[in-house]
């Protein structure tokens, strides 16, 4: 038998255990790199900050031919911690990912301020292409999508800002009300404050996402129909909800 339960907490009750980070997002489709050794190529894609210094690696695909990465090569001192590796490329036309939770070497969050990702590479035993994107870490969420060149095509960087936790004002002691409706496999959460749409995310006790919900629109007085595709174990949760670059979690069970 399927269970229908209302969960409604206080906002002054629940204590998350582990903290959100801040993320950026950098994804580009590599088209050509220059060289006679073309399609293979190496390449390499970081941060470092407004004034080049570097920060850390994202990915580095390159193998014993590090070495003709000549500008991250001179940054970074070939420093691949943390970073996604691989040997020498052997075609182009290939969609890149990565993601940085804007943590420096030593794992300790970056201070707010301008940073900007480098993408390098090339098919030659020397220096390609190299490409600079600025971005800003703060409290402001983004997304950017630069232009098309003859190297990169589909690129686009978002942030995900750590969210300001919502004070408790006299309006909203009650909270974010949390319908768990297994029934019809679905969350609904009621928030105190006006917005048209939120970003919902759903955490298990590790600190591990496992559910989320983009630029959901409310139904009807904020009140926001979350489906669950998943089956989840019964468990302890978190449902965090993101809007205005503000956040309210509770804990729920299911």
């Amino acid at each position: 038998m399927k269970r229908f339960f209302l969960f409604a907490i206080s906002i002054c009750l629940v204590v998350v255990a582990f903290a959100q980070s801040p993320k950026l997002t950098f994804a580009v489709r590599t088209v050509a790199f220059p060289g006679s050794y073309a399609p293979k190529h190496v390449m390499a894609i970081w941060v470092e900050t407004s004034t080049g210094t570097f920060v850390k690696s994202l990915m580095v695909l390159a193998g014993t031919r590090a070495s003709h990465l000549d500008k991250w090569k001179a940054v970074s001192g070939q420093n691949k911690v943390g970073a996604i590796t691989g040997a020498t490329q052997t075609s182009q036309n290939r969609d890149r990912t990565v993601t940085w939770d804007c943590k420096n070497l030593s794992g300790t969050v970056v201070p707010d301020g301008n940073y900007r990702i480098r993408i390098e590479g090339t098919s030659r035993n020397s220096y390609g292409i190299d490409y600079v994107y600025n971005f800003t870490v703060g409290s402001s969420q983004f997304s950017l999508a630069p232009a098309n060149n003859s190297n990169l095509n589909n690129i686009s960087l978002s942030f995900d800002p750590v969210s300001t936790p919502i004070e408790s004002t006299a309006a909203e002691k009650a909270g974010m009300t949390i319908i768990v409706d297994l029934q019809q496999q679905l969350l609904r959460a009621q928030l105190p404050s006006v917005c048209n749409k939120s970003t919902f995310r759903l955490f298990d006790i590790t600190g591990k996402e496992v559910c989320s919900w983009a630029n959901v629109e409310s139904v009807s007085s904020n009140m926001y129909e979350l489906p669950l595709f998943i089956e989840l174990p019964h468990s302890t949760y978190v449902l965090v909800a993101n809007s205005h670059n503000k956040s309210i979690s509770k804990r729920i069970v299911l």
